[in-house]
């Protein structure tokens, strides 16, 4: 039977929302079985609350097609917490073959990097941003340098703490994302943690794959 619509709890006569927002996991369940959601996203109460599975003829608003399983709540609402499953030490950890670096080679190290002055203006013809100096892939457009000095350099602007070039901003990113696959033993060996990090680092700086804004503003910080 699988859970895929919830109208209302008969013991108290108050709606749940609709869409899952119970926090129970859809899935299969059977007559009879009970399950905690994870939340009270109605305010009835701290506790969890304890639903039994009931079977029931709806009709989906949506589709049109009728439901075989509803959710009716059996009145519990003060349920022991859910034990949790300890975490694994067994797992093998993920292989992760070299594809676009090679090992011993930083990527960074390929390719030419010039200084470029990232200068923006508005359309009065007034600067309205400036950083000079700022150290930046040569094959990267004007337009590519004056978005990512702007926008995703971390610093005072005009202080020493302020980052001037691609290396810091992309090393920041990956350099943390590498720590923390390290410190849960994502990969099986050290060699494919390297290979992540090295092929990581390579589609950054390339330009062949980007992370969205949040990324940049705040990962290494």
């Amino acid at each position: 039977m699988r859970i895929s619509i919830f109208r209302k709890m008969p013991q108290s006569g108050c709606p749940i929302n609709r869409r899952n927002r119970t926090g129970i996991a859809p899935g299969r369940y059977r007559l009879g079985d009970k399950c905690r959601s994870f939340n009270d996203s109605r305010g009835f109460s701290a506790g969890r609350l304890l639903f039994t599975v009931w079977k029931q003829k709806t009709n989906n608003s949506l589709s049109g097609r009728p439901n075989d399983a509803i959710l009716l709540c059996c009145g519990a609402t003060a349920a022991p917490p859910l034990e949790t499953e300890p975490p694994r030490t067994d797992r093998a950890g993920l292989e992760f073959p070299r594809y676009f670096s090679r090992a011993g080679s930083d990527p960074f190290d390929e390719i030419e990097w010039e200084s470029r002055s990232a200068v923006i203006g508005n359309e009065r013809g007034e600067v309205v941003f400036e950083q000079r100096d700022a150290e930046v892939p040569a094959f990267w457009s004007q337009q590519a340098a004056n978005i990512v000095v702007s926008k995703y350099f971390r610093g005072v602007l005009g202080t020493s703490g302020r980052e001037r070039s691609v290396k810091q901003l992309i090393g920041r990113v990956v350099d943390t994302i590498t720590r923390w696959a390290g410190d849960q033993r994502y990969f099986a060996a050290e060699a494919d943690l390297r290979a992540f990090s090295d092929d990581l680092k390579h589609l950054l700086v390339y330009q062949k794959a980007a992370f969205n804004s949040p990324v940049w503003f705040n990962c290494g910080f």
